[in-house]
């Protein structure tokens, strides 16, 4: 009999690329890291996950996440990439909210884990091991502005305007040029940002595509996320 895990990674597998499906379906099973010797794997599969419409997948994505989330027995950027898509799905859906946030009590209780303050951090300021204390300004009013992040290695720059009223609108720069805009919806849940592509004259971020970004810090003049492949950037306010 097939188990569940199978049925799931089959289910996940039909969804991407034919090119694609053997470097997800291994990902799912063994969830390699991706920053060692099966660094093609793991950066093929999560670029397909990344790609994937998650409300045809939902169930079956998060307890896949979940499994390599919750599994100490995976390498530590294979968790964090599991725990980071397991809370971007739980605005999703109920069932995947109380699974993730289980898990994230879990952690939180755990004597040493690499997880233990992304846990926290979705967990809020009213539990017991949170750090951080409630703000009086709420993260949604403190990103309204113009931010910009540089990445100097790749000759690019990022910039983003969010609106009281929910929208934004960005552009990216390629050696000092613009590629194309875009512009959308954007909201802050459980601290995730969620946005919405609803208009786009950029190739790589086409209209429709939704995509998420793990509040790590967030201050006046600068914030930093954590993207679904499990790096971190850097913007800071342009004033």
């Amino acid at each position: 009999m097939t188990s569940q895990l199978e049925k799931d990674i089959e289910t996940i597998a039909s969804m991407v690329a034919a090119d694609k499906k053997a470097y997800v379906t291994n990902y799912l099973r063994k969830g390699p890291s991706g920053l060692g010797a099966d660094f093609l794997v793991a950066t093929m599969a999560r670029n397909a996950l990344n790609k994937i419409q998650t409300d045809r997948v939902l169930l079956p994505l998060a307890r896949t996440m979940h499994r390599h989330a919750q599994g100490t027995n995976f390498p530590a950027d294979t968790r964090q990439y599991g725990f980071s898509q397991l809370t971007g799905l739980a605005g999703w859906n109920n069932d995947v909210a109380t699974m993730t946030r289980t898990l994230a009590e879990e952690i939180v209780q755990r004597d040493t884990d690499p997880l233990k303050r992304a846990a926290e951090r979705f967990l809020g300021p009213n539990t017991q091991h949170a750090t951080q204390p409630s703000a009086e300004v709420s993260p949604a009013d403190k990103l309204v502005g113009r931010w910009r992040h540089i990445d100097r290695l790749r000759n690019l720059a990022s910039n983003l305007i969010f609106r009281k009223d929910g929208t934004y609108t960005g552009y990216v720069e390629v050696n000092g040029k613009a590629s194309g805009s875009f512009s959308g919806n954007w909201k802050v849940k459980d601290g995730t940002l969620y946005y919405e592509c609803t208009a786009s004259s950029d190739k790589i971020i086409p209209a429709g595509s939704k995509d998420q970004d793990k509040l790590i810090d967030l201050a006046k003049d600068q914030y930093t996320i954590e993207n679904t492949l499990g790096l971190r950037e850097t913007y800071v306010r342009v004033k």
